[in-house]
C-alpha cells in the first residue's frame, strides 16, 4: 500500500510472495524479498524507472483478505 504519493497507483498490489508448507500445529519461517524495482514507476520525463522517495507500507499475510502484519519501509 502506498502512502501520500504524487504518482497515481492502485491502493494494493502484489510486491512479493513466498510459498511455505508446514504440518498442522507447527510454525514456518518464510522470507519474502521485495526488490526495489517493485516499488518503482516508469518516469516518462526521463525514460527510466524511478522510485519516488518516501514511505511504503507493506502488508504481510496469507491472502489479500488476511493481512495481520504490516511494516513501513522508507525509500
Amino acid at each position: 500500500m502506498l502512502l501520500q504519493r504524487a504518482v497515481e497507483r492502485p491502493v494494493w498490489w502484489l510486491a512479493g510472495f513466498a510459498k511455505a508448507e508446514a504440518p498442522p500445529g507447527t510454525d514456518v519461517l518464510a522470507e519474502i524479498v521485495v526488490p526495489l524495482r517493485r516499488l518503482a514507476h516508469w518516469d516518462t520525463a526521463v525514460g527510466t524507472w524511478a522510485i519516488e522517495p518516501g514511505d511504503f507500507q507493506l502488508h504481510i499475510g496469507r491472502s489479500s483478505r488476511d493481512v495481520p502484519l504490516a511494516v513501513t519501509v522508507r525509500c
